[in-house]
Order: C-alpha cells, then sequence, then structure tokens
C-alpha cells in the first residue's frame, strides 16, 4: 500500500538521580536557574496544559450558531458597507469554487482546491489587515485576494495559465496566486515552506524605516503543515529575532486524509505558541466577527510590538482536500453534511446581517444572480484565450542570464515538438492551446453548436465510490463484455474502486454496473495522490506501481487489452485467473494452455449474485504482440494458489479444491527493438469454449485496439447525441452530470443475443436486469425518447424468456432468474413500450398478441415460485391485498404491502394496453384491481408526534383487520433501525422503503390519494414532511416520484423547487457523485429526467414537466423520425440550491399554439416532433392552469379513459 501508516512510540527519557541536600534548593542560596525565570519548587510537578487549571485553550467567539451576540461579547468595528462587503466576498467564494471544480472535472484545467466551509476565516481575516501587508497564503487563500481588489479575470486567467495570467505566465498549477501588486507572494505547493519565509519577510519589514511600525506579514497555513519542521523554524525565528510576523493557522480538522485526532495530541496548534513565547489567540473560525476581531489584535500587537503573533482559527474542511481527493474514503458524507447544516459560516453570518435589517432575501438572490453571471462571463471569457507561448516556460526561472542546463532543457523540448508535435495527438491538441486555436465549448452567442462529441462529456468515474457502484470501464451501449479493473475493496460491487488504499486484483470482462448487492498489486497514484486511472466511453487505462501500463477496449462479447511493459521487463508475464469471481464461489474449473500459440481456454461454474443457481462462464484467450512477432510463450505453466507449476498445461493436473484461485502463467520475450506492449483478446460465452472463440476470432480478428476503441466511441455517440442541449448560461459540471448520467442508461441491460444456454432462440436476449423495480420507473420511459429500437429489442427479448419460462422475468443475471424485489414490474415496462409504440410494434417485430399473453399470464395465473418470477396471484385476485398471515408455499411471506401496490400499478399498466387492444372485459377487471391500494389503506393510523398526518399503507390480516407497522419503518429514523432487504423472518409489509413513501405510491391515481389524504392542503403538508424530515430518500426508486407529486396538487412551483433541490444536495460529477447505487441506471435516467426538466409516468402518455437545466433541449427519435425541441425563454441559468430564480413555468405553448396545462406533456407532441415553449418566471405560485383538465391524469378522474 502507498498510503503511509503513522508510526507512534512513547519513549521514555532515562532520569538519573541525584542526592542532594535539600537545603541547597533555596533561590537564596543558589539564585534562578541560568536559562529560566521559573520559580524553584521541592515538589514535582508534570503538565499537560498551557492554562493554569489544566483545561483546554478556550475559542473566541462573537456570534452564536443561529447569528446573534453572545452575551458579554463585544461586536468589532465596523458598519453596514463594510459589513455587507464581507458577506459579499464570502458569498463569492463558493461560487467561483464550484464552477472551477467541475471545470476540472471535465479536465480543462489540471487542478483545483476549494475553500469550501473555511470562507469566514479567509475573509474575516483579510479584512482585519492592511491592503499592503504582506500575505504568504498556503493553498486557500484566494479570498484575500478578492478582497484586494485581485478580480475575477486575474483568477482564471491563472487558473487556465492563459497569456493574462501575468503573475506566473502559466508556470504555475492552479490557485498557485502571485500578485505584487495586492503584496501577495507566490504560493509554492511544497507543504510549509512559506512559514519561515514570513518570518524573514516580517523581518525585512521591520527594518524597513518606511514600513515599521505600520505593517506585518502574515502567513497562512494548516494544522498538517504545522507538523511539518518549517513551522517550527518560522516560530523560533519570529521569536528569537522578533519581527512583525502574524501566523494565521487554519485547523480545519483534516491534513489531507489524516484527521487532527491522527496529527497530535496536544491542545492544538495553539498550544505551540507560548513555547516560543509568542502571544496567541485561538478563535472560532466560523465567525466572521469572530475571526475579524481576533485577527484585528493579533495585528496590532504584531505591529505595535514588532513581534510575532500566533492565531489558530477552528473551522472544517467541507469540500475535499483537492480535486485529486475523495475524502469520503476517510471521513463518513453525514458527517459532511452535518457540518454544512449545522455550522455553516455564510449562513451565519447572513443570519447577523438579516438581524440589524442589513441583508434580505431579496438582495440575497440579487447577489447570486450577479455573482454567478460575472464569474460565467469571466469563465466564458479565459476558458480559450491562448496561453504564453510555450519557449516562455524557460523564462524568468532564474533572474539575469538563462543558466546552461535550463538552456540545454530548451533546446531538447523544441526537438521534440519538432519531431512530435504534429503527429501525436495529445500534444497536438495541448500546442493549439499556447497558439490560440481552440474553439470555446459554450460561447454567450444566442446558440450553442450541435454537441456532436457527446462523449467527450462523459465522467466515467461518477459515482464509483461511497456505494454508487458505476462501472467505469469500456464496454458498447447494451454490451455484454465490460472488461474493467477489480480491486480489493470491499464495496468493488462493479469491480473498480477509486479510493486509492485499495489494491487492483486484476482486470475481469464481465461486470455490471451500480448493483447492490488475488492477486494483488498496488496502485500508482500521482503527485496529488489519486490512482492513475482514465477513463473515456470505450477506453479504460491504468498505470500500475509495477510500471505496466493497463489498457481496456471491447466489442459486444470480446474484450482487448494492451500490456505495455516498462522498459526494464526482460521477461513480461501474464497471470490468466479462471476462477476469481470476486467471491471466490468457483467449481468445477477448466483451463488448458496450448504451449504453441500460448491460447488460454477455459470456464468454471460460479453462484449467482442475487438468488439461486448456478451459472458457467467460458473465456477464450489470445496473446500477440504489438509491434512485433510475440512468438510462443517462452514459460508457460498453471497456478494454484500461490504456487505456479512450470510446463503444466492443464488445470485438471493440480490438486483442486473448493474456493481456490487458479489459473495459467505465461511469460514472452520482449520486444527486441523498443517497448513492450502484448495484446490479449478475451472472448466470453456463457455457451461454451468454442463459442468463446469464435466469438474473438470473430469481432475482433486483427487485434486493432485504436480501431475497436473507436467504433465503441462511434456507437456512443451515436446514441448520446440524439438527445442535444444547448449551453448557454449553463455551469459546464451540468452538462457534464447530464450526459454521463445519460451514459450510464445504456449501459444495462445487457445484449447477450447469442448467448443463452437454457435454449435455442432467434429472439433478441437480454440479461443483467438488476432489477425492473429499480429500473421501470425512468429508465425505460427515457428510451422511448431516444431509443425505441433497443427498447424494442430488450422487449422481445422479455416476452421470449415469458414464452419460455412462463412469466415474464423481473431480476436476472448470468442467464439465472434472480429473486423479485416488489411486484412483476416487467408489466409496466411491457405497457411502457406497447402505449406509445403500439402503431410501430410490428415494423419492430414486437408480436402484440405474445406482449398481451405474456402481461395476462403475470396478473392472473400464480407461478410455483413467486419469489423468482410473477405474483402471489391467487389470494391477490381473491381478495384484492396481499394479506400478512397466509404462508403460501409458492413463495416467502413479506412485503405483502409493497407488493400489492406495486401490483395495483402492474395491472393499471397492463389496464392500459388491454384498452387499446379492445379487450374490454380484460381491462374492467384490471382498472378495478388497479384500485387494490385502498385495500390496504387504514385512516386510523397516524404519524409519529404529527397527528394532523393520518391514513397510511398498513399490512392487512386474511379476515380484513389491520396489522401496524410504525411508519418510521424502514427510514432513517426507524426506532428498530430495521432493515427492509430480502428477509424471510420479515412480515412488517414493506421492501426498502418507509410506509411514508410507500403511502405516497399510487402513480396511476395521485387523485384519490389526495382524497384519502384530507385534501389538497394536507396532502402537502404530507409531501413538506417527507420532503423536510428526510424520510425522503434519494437512494431508492419508490421515492423517485415523491419530489414531483405537488403537481397534483395544483402546486408545480413546488415540484420545480423540491427536484431541483434534490439535485443540489445529492447528485454532483465527483467520484462520490450518487447518493447510492446507480441500480443499472435507474439514478441514471432519473437524474437525466430531472435535469431535462421532465418527470414520467410509465405506461401512459404523459410526462410531468419541470424546469430544464438547459435553455433548450431536443430529443430524436429514429423510430419516429422527429425531433423534439423544448425551450426554456427567459431562461437565466440554474440557482445552485434550486429554490429561486427563473425557473419556474408560467405558461407553455406547443407549436405556437397554447397548451392547456403547465403541468403536463403528452407523448402526442414527441411523436409528431414539437416545438414546446417554456415560458419561464421566478414567481414560485405558478400553477397547473385554468382549465378541468389541466392538472395532471389520474384513473379515479377519468384521465386515462
Amino acid at each position: 500500500m502507498l498510503r503511509s501508516a503513522l508510526l507512534r512510540s512513547n519513549v521514555r527519557r532515562q532520569c538519573r538521580s541525584y542526592v542532594r541536600p535539600t537545603a541547597q534548593l533555596n533561590a537564596e542560596s543558589y539564585g534562578h536557574l541560568p536559562t529560566s525565570q521559573s520559580p524553584i519548587t521541592p515538589r514535582m510537578q508534570f503538565i499537560n496544559s498551557v492554562m493554569p487549571d489544566g483545561t483546554q485553550i478556550p475559542t473566541y467567539r462573537v456570534l452564536d450558531g443561529v447569528g446573534e451576540l453572545l452575551e458579554g461579547a463585544a461586536l468589532p468595528e465596523l458598519d453596514e458597507a463594510f459589513a455587507r462587503r464581507m458577506y459579499e466576498n464570502m458569498v463569492q467564494i463558493p461560487v467561483v469554487d464550484n464552477l472551477l471544480n467541475n471545470v476540472q472535472r471535465q479536465g480543462k484545467i489540471s487542478f483545483y482546491m476549494t475553500a469550501h466551509g473555511e470562507e469566514a476565516t479567509v475573509i474575516g481575516s483579510a479584512a482585519a489587515l492592511a491592503d499592503d501587508d504582506e500575505i504568504l497564503g498556503q493553498y486557500r487563500e484566494m479570498g484575500a485576494l478578492l478582497w484586494r481588489g485581485y478580480g475575477l479575470d486575474n483568477v482564471m486567467a491563472q487558473c487556465f495559465g492563459n497569456h493574462e495570467d501575468t503573475s506566473t505566465k502559466g508556470k504555475q498549477m492552479p490557485v498557485h496566486f502571485s500578485s505584487k501588486k495586492h503584496h501577495f507572494h507566490t504560493i509554492s505547493s511544497p507543504l510549509a515552506t512559506q512559514i519561515p519565509q514570513a518570518a524573514g519577510v516580517g523581518y525585512a519589514v521591520k527594518r524597513d524605516p518606511l514600513r515599521r511600525g505600520k505593517n506585518c506579514a502574515a502567513v497562512y497555513f494548516g494544522e498538517g503543515a504545522a507538523s511539518e519542521g518549517d513551522f517550527h523554524a518560522g516560530m523560533l525565528l519570529a521569536s528569537t529575532i522578533p519581527s512583525p510576523t502574524l501566523f494565521l493557522a487554519r485547523n480545519n480538522g483534516f491534513a489531507i486524509s489524516t484527521p487532527a485526532a491522527e496529527q497530535y495530541h496536544g491542545d492544538g496548534i495553539a498550544a505551540r505558541g507560548p513555547g516560543y513565547g509568542i502571544d496567541t489567540l485561538r478563535v472560532d473560525g466560523n465567525d466572521v466577527l469572530a475571526v475579524l476581531s481576533g485577527v484585528r489584535e493579533a495585528r496590532r500587537r504584531c505591529v505595535e510590538q514588532g513581534r510575532g503573533v500566533l492565531v489558530e482559527a477552528m473551522t472544517y474542511r467541507v469540500g475535499h482536500h483537492s480535486t485529486s481527493d475523495d475524502s469520503f474514503a476517510y471521513r463518513p458524507r453525514q458527517e459532511v453534511e452535518d457540518r454544512k447544516r449545522i455550522d455553516n459560516p455564510i449562513a451565519r453570518f447572513r443570519k447577523f446581517l438579516e438581524q440589524r435589517k442589513w441583508w434580505d432575501d431579496k438582495e440575497e438572490e440579487e447577489l447570486k444572480d450577479r455573482l454567478k453571471k460575472n464569474v460565467m462571463a469571466a469563465f466564458k471569457k479565459h476558458e480559450t484565450m491562448q496561453r504564453h507561448p510555450v519557449e516562455e516556460m524557460f523564462e524568468g526561472v532564474y533572474e539575469g542570464d538563462m543558466p546552461w542546463n535550463i538552456k540545454e532543457q530548451r533546446e531538447e523540448l523544441k526537438a521534440l515538438l519538432k519531431k512530435y508535435g504534429k503527429d501525436w495527438e495529445p500534444w497536438r491538441s495541448e500546442l493549439k492551446k499556447h497558439k490560440g486555436e481552440v474553439a470555446p465549448s459554450a460561447t454567450p452567442a444566442a446558440s450553442s453548436p450541435v454537441i456532436k462529441d457527446p462523449a467527450s462529456l462523459v465522467n466515467l468515474f461518477i459515482g464509483v465510490t461511497n456505494g454508487g457502484h458505476v462501472y467505469p470501464g469500456p464496454t458498447l451501449p447494451h454490451g455484454m463484455a465490460k472488461p474493467g479493473m477489480d480491486t480489493n475493496s470491499p464495496g468493488n460491487h462493479a469491480g473498480y474502486d477509486a479510493d486509492p488504499q485499495f489494491n487492483v486484483t486484476g482486470f475481469s470482462q464481465l461486470h455490471d454496473d451500480g448493483t447492490g448487492g488475488s492477486r494483488n498489486i498496488p496502485r500508482k497514484l500521482l503527485s496529488s495522490g489519486s490512482p492513475d486511472d482514465f477513463a473515456s466511453p470505450g477506453y479504460f487505462s491504468t498505470n500500475l506501481s509495477s510500471g505496466v501500463r493497463v489498457e481496456l477496449t471491447a466489442t459486444r462479447r470480446t474484450a482487448l487489452h494492451r500490456y505495455t511493459f516498462p522498459e526494464s521487463s526482460v521477461q513480461p508475464r501474464i497471470v490468466v485467473d479462471i476462477t476469481n469471481d470476486g467471491s471466490e464461489s468457483a467449481t468445477n474449473p477448466v483451463g488448458i494452455i496450448n504451449a504453441t500459440t500460448g491460447r488460454v481456454t477455459g470456464s468454471a461454474q460460479f453462484q449467482a449474485s442475487f438468488g439461486p443457481g448456478r451459472y458457467e462462464a467460458f473465456t477464450c484467450i489470445d496473446f500477440q504482440g504489438d509491434g512485433y512477432d510475440l512468438g510462443a510463450p517462452t514459460e508457460h505453466g498453471m497456478w494454484l494458489g500461490d504456487s505456479p507449476v512450470q510446463d503444466m498445461v492443464n488445470i485438471q493436473q493440480l490438486y483442486l479444491s473448493f474456493g481456490s484461485q487458479l489459473g495459467a502463467l505465461l511469460t514472452f520475450a520482449p520486444n527486441p527493438k523498443g517497448p513492450t506492449a502484448i495484446y490479449a483478446r478475451a472472448g466470453v460465452s456463457f455457451i461454451s469454449i468454442d463459442q468463446a472463440c469464435a466469438n474473438a476470432e470473430e469481432e475482433i480478428p486483427d487485434f486493432d485496439f485504436d480501431g475497436v476503441s473507436q467504433t465503441s466511441r462511434e456507437a456512443w455517440n451515436d446514441i448520446l447525441s440524439r438527445i442535444q442541449v444547448k449551453t448557454n448560461n449553463v455551469e459546464p459540471n451540468v452538462t457534464e452530470l447530464f450526459y454521463s448520467s445519460l451514459y450510464r442508461t445504456h449501459i444495462s441491460p445487457a445484449d447477450y443475443t447469442g448467448e443463452n444456454p437454457n435454449w435455442n432462440s432467434t429472439e433478441p436476449y437480454y440479461d443483467s436486469l438488476y432489477c425492473n423495480w429499480d429500473t421501470y420507473r425512468t429508465l425505460y420511459p427515457l428510451f422511448s425518447l431516444h431509443d425505441p429500437a433497443n427498447f424494442a429489442r430488450i422487449v422481445r427479448g422479455m416476452i421470449n424468456i415469458q414464452q419460455h419460462e412462463g412469466w415474464l422475468p423481473e431480476c436476472r443475471g448470468a442467464t439465472l432468474r434472480h429473486y423479485i424485489q416488489g411486484g412483476s414490474n416487467a408489466d409496466p415496462i411491457l405497457g411502457e413500450f406497447f402505449i406509445k409504440f403500439h402503431e410501430h410494434a410490428a415494423s419492430l417485430n414486437v408480436s402484440a398478441d405474445a406482449l398481451y399473453t405474456a402481461l395476462k399470464t403475470d396478473a392472473f395465473v400464480q407461478p410455483p415460485n413467486f419469489d423468482l418470477g410473477g405474483r402471489q396471484a391467487n389470494i391477490l385476485n381473491q381478495i384484492g391485498y396481499i394479506p400478512s398471515d397466509v404462508w403460501d408455499p409458492a413463495g416467502t411471506n413479506t412485503k405483502q404491502v409493497s407488493r400489492t401496490l406495486e401490483h395495483a400499478f402492474g395491472d393499471f399498466a397492463i389496464s392500459q394496453v388491454a384498452k387499446i387492444l379492445n379487450q374490454t372485459d380484460d381491462a374492467v377487471k384490471l382498472v378495478k384491481s388497479a384500485g387494490n391500494f385502498h385495500n390496504v389503506w387504514n385512516p386510523n393510523v397516524t404519524a409519529p408526534g404529527r397527528p394532523d398526518i393520518a391514513g397510511f399503507m398498513q399490512p392487512r390480516f386474511l379476515n380484513g383487520t389491520f396489522n401496524f407497522t410504525d411508519p418510521r419503518h424502514c427510514s432513517v429514523h426507524d426506532p428498530l433501525q430495521a432493515t427492509c432487504f430480502l428477509d424471510p423472518t420479515r412480515t412488517d409489509g414493506f421492501y426498502e422503503s418507509s410506509p411514508y413513501v410507500y403511502s405516497q405510491y399510487v402513480p396511476h391515481d395521485t387523485a384519490a390519494l389526495i382524497k384519502l389524504q384530507g385534501g389538497a392542503q394536507k396532502f402537502i403538508d404530507r409531501l413538506n414532511f417527507i420532503m423536510d424530515d428526510d424520510f425522503f430518500d434519494s437512494t431508492d426508486e419508490p421515492s423517485q416520484q415523491i419530489p414531483y407529486m405537488y403537481h397534483y396538487a395544483n402546486r408545480p412551483g413546488l415540484s420545480i423547487q423540491r427536484s431541483r433541490q434534490v439535485i443540489a444536495e445529492f447528485y454532483n460529477t465527483s467520484i462520490n457523485g450518487l447518493p447510492g447505487n446507480d441500480d443499472s441506471g435507474a439514478m441514471g435516467s432519473y437524474v437525466a429526467f430531472y435535469l431535462a426538466g421532465l418527470y414520467p409516468l410509465p405506461a401512459t402518455s404523459q410526462f410531468l414537466v419541470g424546469s430544464p437545466y438547459f435553455p433548450e433541449i431536443s430529443f430524436t427519435n429514429p423510430v419516429l423520425g422527429t425531433t423534439t425541441t423544448i425551450k426554456s425563454n427567459n431562461f437565466l441559468g440554474n440557482p445552485n440550491n434550486g429554490t429561486s430564480g427563473n425557473i419556474f413555468v408560467k405558461s407553455i405553448k406547443i407549436d405556437g399554439q397554447p397548451w392547456k396545462s403547465n403541468c403536463f406533456l403528452e407523448w402526442s407532441a414527441f411523436q409528431k416532433g414539437s416545438t414546446i415553449e417554456l415560458e419561464l418566471t421566478n414567481d414560485i405560485n405558478v400553477s397547473c392552469g385554468n382549465g378541468a383538465d389541466a392538472l395532471p391524469a389520474s384513473l379515479s378522474t377519468g384521465g386515462f379513459d
């Protein structure tokens, strides 16, 4: 592991005993000791505190957490104008930070560090200094420069390193600012070097007669830097050679990943000041007035006394250490969220201003809009501005003439650029930036160009940590082969984990994305501490600590690897692991080496990941040299555990046991004429070894790595470019989040056509359904908008499964049936397809009769095992709900309420298909059973502590009486902290969500639900309670529709506000940018819809209308041959927190004609390719409209007749 361990040792000093007469201890006999004025005492006394009573140094505070003056505290001198200036500068910091942090994620700048949570420390201290005091910063002091008038243009120029960067001329990393004009010394990356330098600067100020007694040198540093020797050198220098040096320690709790508790065991940094004879103060770093007052006094002492002073500001680093850090690897997300909510320095100061009538909501909105516009304008100006000429990098490094070694480096670069500058794409692209030849990605013009390469906007690393379980490797859209890096992380459900503490175990060929349910090689880390990994659609690469570079790409059923070995490699070796599926469940392994060609073939049987049964996977691996004849292996053999056996060619020659890791080991000759790169082509199959070999030879016959990667990227661009957005006034991270989310919707289900070992069929076969319960809500409606051809193939595959297994699939992996989560949720998926494409079903080769037969079977026929498919149909159809006390031998007696509700919606979906097919009798029955939610509604249950919230979905016995489940059950407030996962012992009635959430789950008849809950206002109050008290669960699919449910109570403005708050709080473009599992694209499609300003109701013709994050978004539907464009008039950008701004829909026009509702659109608008215009306003009190049909449809109001 490359993460260093902190070693602690307790060392006792040897103590020698001297016997002396006590009379000799008195001060009159000996006086004071020559090196101390310490009083003499005969009593032994150890101390561990600088405070007389042994307590910790107190923290000075002026304002409490709600912005009120503490009793006994004195306000520092400040007027309204000065206070407002401080506040505006504090608010400006996160606006700049958010933009540049996201710009770095897009690869447009190389690095960034935010000051989230430390705004009060930076601005309060900067405001306390004189503008001509010298500042030596560390990393997070951009706010001090902005306070002094440095300007956004200079910030952007420095971060982009363009030709307007006059301070460092593009030589420094981003955020390494410098400005002689503003008395701000150049930031240096090495930790703590600025501290002794500051003592020298302070001494120089003291020696200057024009500045003595007027100025000081202020040096910023973190508590981690205070662990460096330079800290002590600086303090000692300022103490022994007194100088007006102000030491400003930002104690934000973490030195990169090391918490303060592990950095030191004393009383923080302040305790060290008295040891150097330096006046010291500890302040609340989240209280800007305490910082202002404390630093003012510290500066006064510095300047007047000409001596050093130390101020320790106690704060909390809300952001990650830098863009190279994932802080949730070493601290819980909830801790960060709690600190943001409980002690936000900006919010605290705002409350103070509001109490004094110096600030209000209108000014807040205006400020944020103005700041956002200013920051975006500066960004757009500098994003593509020409950089300094390349040759200037060598100038000004040293004062005077250029030394010989710098000249030598300059000439070497010239030669390399001449040789490779026009041929090697990375250099060619980079050189264009120095010549000003790069076009802007988004300009302030009236329209944005078509995004021709949306794959370039996809960030594959969103959600690869913190439980997102996202697969970042290469694959085709819906490809079966998904080669990727595997790590030994305990949460490696998709193989990969970006946390650098976890080692690489290998590169396997089959993964799934976002599911919930070795040979170790340390990773190579960048100087920032992050893994040296890269990914884009169709491509993945990493550099290992061994010096081996690994690159991956894939076709539908075949993976292609390229291993480039270091020049020192004389025996490049490759290990083939036949058995490691991540859980060591392999049995019956087969493995054979062809010693002449090096081909390795093998197979093993593995345990299903989410259900019973075992599957068999087969592989066929061939090797080829890149640019040279690889030849036969120079060594070969089999291995078992850690023991290789040379010359062995068959695994059966080993002594096998269950769970053993084993496989083949091969050595090849290195390239005699250059770098050694070896291709490994891995065909995979679920049929046979011969099939795996045939797949590889058919799909990648010539080992053309770059060609395969390019073909994959083109396939991704074809599907992603069907949805186009315009990006005027849109933050780059929003566009990145949108296309990255859209990308993840096409990883699963996987196209296993031709790879089904269970039966022969010419129909498509799709697998990796994890699970329909997760995906039916938003994934398939998104397919309807832009990819109905693949949708049709998936539907055909599901029908074919029903024809051979008896019931539609629910959850499926590696050709095996897995356990059902909710209902028979293929029903609304097939309903979604048929409602929208029944007129095209025949041309898409979907049989309407076969589709309806499959749906009817789900509704009316009970399977032998309803845990794996179908429903508990007998009792459900008899009494209209699933009772709590009936143990049916065909399945498990759990999830009775949630299954009843899911089946009610499923029956609604089937009823809509029945109506289209004129199956009138069936339609009547199914509409009736779609109302089965009434049968589990208990009006007599109230919310704990909220008697005004009455009525909940509850479990019910066979005799009609109700059982009881606490409404808080399966929520973060559950007093029993119960799990609602698959547990046969639980008969509480719910799966993965609480009664609060499931009591809102009647998507086809929300009007009836509003009546049950006491009317529109009580419905709104309940929704507010669910959202505000954390019963809404962003990680779980049953909650997805809740933010949009205000539409049905004629308050769409609240829906827009809530949905935007969800995005702002839970989703971003970082490696931990998902709040939970991606669930095979369920979260990706959810986010894509929210950003598009829509929310679907599957198996209907309606989309609820929100507010798009783009001024224009277009959906091209290849099957319909239409493009539908949604334009947002008066679009002014996206507020950070989603709570205000020009985001609410005032009115809608379709093709120039007023539309009847501001709350929903009909499918017909997308069928014919309409232009939809949304008129935006800042009024949250907008309504759905005035007509009787302005509200979204509900079954009980005749909306779906």
